[in-house]
C-alpha cells in the first residue's frame, strides 16, 4: 500500500521502466500523481480538533439525552395528574401530554442517526490524514453495524417520506 506521494511516484518511475505507456495513460497517471502530491501536505496538517467533530458529537448526545429526561419527567406529571384527575377534562389533557411526549423516540432516532454519521465522517478524515496507524481497515468499508442496520432496513423514520396513515398501519397488524 502506498503512503505517501513519494512513494506513488516511486511506483510510478518503476511502472515507467517496465512497461510502454500510451500517452493518455501516462499523461492520466501524471495527473493523478501530481494531484496525490498536492493532497498529502493538506491531509497531514488536517486538525480534526479544529473541525469539532467530537464536539459536535458530544453535543448532540447531550441534547439527546437532555431530551429524554425531560420527556421522562414530563410523562412521569402527566401520570401523576392522571392517576388523580377529578374529571374526565383533565385525564383527557393528560393524556395527550402523553401522546406528545412520543416526539422524543423520533428526534433520538434522528439524533442517533446524525452522530453515527459524523462519527464515520471523523473516521475516514482520520484514516485519510495518516492519524490512524496503517493497520487500520480502511473506514470506507461497512462496520458490522452499518452491515446490520443496511440488511434490517433499520433507518429509523424517514425524512419527508411518504405518510402512512394509522388506519394503514392497523391494517397492517389485523
Amino acid at each position: 500500500m502506498l503512503h505517501t506521494a513519494a512513494e506513488a511516484r516511486q511506483a510510478l518511475e518503476r511502472a515507467r521502466a517496465g512497461i510502454e505507456l500510451d500517452a493518455a495513460v501516462r499523461d492520466d497517471l501524471n495527473t493523478l500523481s501530481d494531484f496525490l502530491a498536492a493532497l498529502g501536505p493538506r491531509l497531514g496538517a488536517l486538525d480534526l480538533n479544529a473541525l469539532r467533530l467530537p464536539s459536535a458529537m458530544a453535543e448532540l448526545e447531550a441534547s439527546r439525552r437532555e431530551t429524554e429526561a425531560a420527556v421522562d419527567a414530563i410523562m412521569t406529571a402527566a401520570e401523576a395528574i392522571l392517576a388523580d384527575a377529578p374529571d374526565r377534562e383533565t385525564r383527557d389533557h393528560a393524556n395527550a401530554i402523553m401522546a406528545a411526549c412520543a416526539f422524543q423516540d423520533i428526534t433520538g432516532q434522528r439524533g442517533s442517526k446524525v452522530i453515527a454519521l459524523l462519527s464515520g465522517i471523523e473516521r475516514r478524515l482520520a484514516w485519510l490524514a495518516g492519524l490512524a496507524p496503517p493497520e487500520v481497515k480502511d473506514p470506507a468499508q461497512e462496520t458490522a453495524e452499518e452491515r446490520r442496520n443496511r440488511e434490517l432496513i433499520l433507518n429509523g423514520p424517514a425524512l419527508d417520506g411518504p405518510e402512512v396513515s394509522q388506519a394503514d398501519i392497523d391494517a397492517l397488524f389485523d
